[in-house]
């Protein structure tokens, strides 16, 4: 095996542990509200240089494959919502939201108010109990997803704010030559 497929080699090895140290971190801080083992790893990512850029940008990934789970999370939980309150014999407004936390919004506060789904349809007696219950579990799941995708956005910010002082930094060190391409590669 060759030297530079070793390193190669060790180099995907070290991405790939960084990734999956992220994604546990990441985790962790949406199930505790710490940030701070993630504010450690995000530091000595910065204060090793240029050369944690495409470290950076998978982190970035992994936040924004948590963002869109989330997302889809919040979706089903609306059609979930709407598939039960149909069988009781209401029928959900349609919502016009630019994004997801805006369409949870609207969810919780729809959810939570049973005055308003009781105007929507005569609920019977018996319906009216498991209308709270399920008022009250939709509530409060949307609320949860929608403090996650908050806390995503935060450290999603701050990763995309170093990952373009890095790759600035990472720019401004290569040697340029007009006329020749440079034999340095940011990744």
């Amino acid at each position: 095996m060759s030297e530079a497929t070793l390193e190669d080699l060790i180099a995907l090895a070290e991405r790939s542990f960084v990734r999956m140290q992220a994604q546990e971190l990441i985790g962790q801080y949406l199930e505790e509200g710490d940030q701070a083992p993630f504010d450690q790893l995000l530091e000595g990512l910065i204060l090793a240089g240029a050369s944690s850029v495409a470290l950076l940008r998978d982190i970035l990934e992994e936040i924004r494959a948590t963002k869109s789970s989330l997302r889809l999370e919040a979706i089903n939980l609306r059609q979930r919502l709407m598939d039960t309150l149909a069988n009781i014999g209401i029928q959900l407004p349609q919502l016009r939201t630019s994004g997801a936390a805006e369409a949870l919004q609207q969810i919780c506060q729809l959810a939570l108010s049973q005055d308003a789904l009781m105007d929507l349809a005569e609920v019977e007696c018996k319906d009216e109990q498991v209308l709270q219950d399920i008022c009250a579990d939709t509530g409060s799941h949307g609320e949860r997803i929608s403090h996650k995708l908050v806390l995503l956005e935060s450290i999603e910010q701050s990763v995309i704010d170093w990952f373009e002082c890095l790759t600035y930094e990472a720019a401004r060190s290569l040697e340029y030559t007009p006329g020749k391409s440079s034999p340095q590669v940011i990744h």
